[in-house]
């Protein structure tokens, strides 16, 4: 089951595409609901970089970006 979760980072609200909002069956945990239950405080200098040098409309390339948290 899909399920979109909403956050607000900085006063923008992110929409976030989730497989699922349970935890695995063997405790592992969820790192899609993870991230986002943490997605405005997991970097600030990661935000504060992008608040700074991205502005509407640029293409930003992020080489290595994990799943892309802030990619996104």
């Amino acid at each position: 089951m899909r399920i979109t979760q909403t956050c607000t980072v900085r006063n923008q609200t992110i929409l976030l595409d989730l497989d699922s909002d349970q935890e695995s069956e063997d405790d592992l945990r969820n790192y899609e609901l993870w991230r986002a239950g943490h997605y405005d405080n997991k970097d600030p200098d990661t935000l504060d970089w992008i608040d700074t040098y991205c502005k509407e409309g640029d293409t930003i390339y992020d080489i290595g970006a994990n799943i892309g948290q802030y990619s996104l």
